[in-house]
């Protein structure tokens, strides 16, 4: 049955695409466990080639669905011609490395900030961002609260989530929080110029009123704690992980859970989004069972708005409606 952010049951179960079965309909994700097993083998992985076998149309997991044209020649070169010249050739290069190898690395920060960097390679702007955002910040809003005028929410279960003995997102405040005051990761802050309207602050960004010398002082230990926290949550996948088998709706929760926590963390100023979406979350999905996609809300989805509950639901939709398309 359908969910709202919250990972609560919707009364409405029609679907407008007959196509697409109702969810309760939909059966196991572990059927697809002999399927990658029998083709591939258990001890490889497959690679992205085995769903696209054609790099010009790797393009569907790099361009966002809502910016996807559809009158161009090369659709995967949506964002070279406007302030992101050199995007394409560095996703296509990225995918060649993380996404078309049967030898997936494992994640740590280390490995997290070279996929980064490789995403974004080619770029003329943007390609030396380093942790520890200068401006800090990331929206929690969403384009759903905000027409209806409702403050954006932090999502239950990532209300109660951890990491390395600090609260992924702590609690909503009016005023601009004081890096490493609290224990939290991510402070929410409601925004006084825009109604309805909440960021998301690091602790191991910017500290409010500290001049750019300061600011670069107090770097390495910034980037040393960022690293911290994407490591707890890569080792905390991977404990997950550990007790899945491939395919299964456990695996997928992981890999959601993992996802919208670095994409809340925000550990980047600039390529948050090429690195966590649609990289890290093809990756994995291609790593343990599943067919790669990157789903149609997915500025929306990680976030930090909406529960694993919710995002697994919306995953599998997308994989639903990418399985049909290559049988057409």
């Amino acid at each position: 049955m359908p969910l709202d952010r919250n990972g609560r049951e919707l009364v409405d179960d029609t679907f407008e695409d007959p196509k697409i079965e109702p969810r309760q309909n939909r059966g196991s994700t572990r059927s697809k466990l002999s399927f990658f097993t029998n083709l591939f083998g258990t001890k490889k992985t497959p690679k992205l080639s085995a769903f696209l076998p054609d790099e010009k149309d790797w393009w569907q997991l790099y361009i966002n669905p809502e910016d996807r044209p559809q009158d161009m020649q090369d659709p995967g070169m949506a964002y070279d011609g406007g302030n992101s010249p050199g995007y394409q050739q560095s996703m296509i290069e990225t995918y060649r490395k993380y996404l078309n190898t049967s030898k997936k690395p494992r994640l740590t920060s280390k490995v997290y900030a070279e996929i980064r960097t490789t995403a974004a390679q080619h770029l003329m702007v943007g390609k030396d961002s380093v942790m520890a955002p200068a401006d800090g910040n990331f929206s929690l809003s969403t384009p759903a609260t905000d027409a209806q005028g409702i403050e954006p929410q932090v999502a239950d279960d990532l209300a109660e989530e951890t990491l390395a003995g600090y609260r992924v997102v702590g609690d909503t405040v009016d005023d601009e929080p004081v890096r490493g005051s609290s224990n939290n990761i991510v402070t929410p802050v409601r925004r006084k110029d825009q109604p309805h309207h909440v960021d998301l602050y690091p602790a191991y960004g910017r500290d409010f009123g500290k001049t750019d010398e300061e600011y670069e002082e107090a770097l390495p230990e910034n980037v040393g704690l960022g690293n911290k926290f994407v490591d707890a949550a890569f080792d905390r996948f991977y404990g997950e992980v550990k007790k899945a088998s491939d395919g299964s709706n456990q695996a997928l929760r992981a890999i959601t859970r993992l996802v919208r926590a670095l994409h809340v963390m925000h550990t980047y100023a600039d390529g948050n989004g090429r690195t966590n979406i649609h990289t890290i979350l093809p990756m994995l999905l291609l790593q343990y069972g599943f067919t790669p996609v990157v789903p149609d809300n997915m500025s929306e989805l990680f976030s930090g708005s909406y529960t694993v509950d919710f995002m697994v639901e919306d995953v599998l939709e997308a994989i639903k409606k990418a399985d049909a398309r290559q049988k057409t």
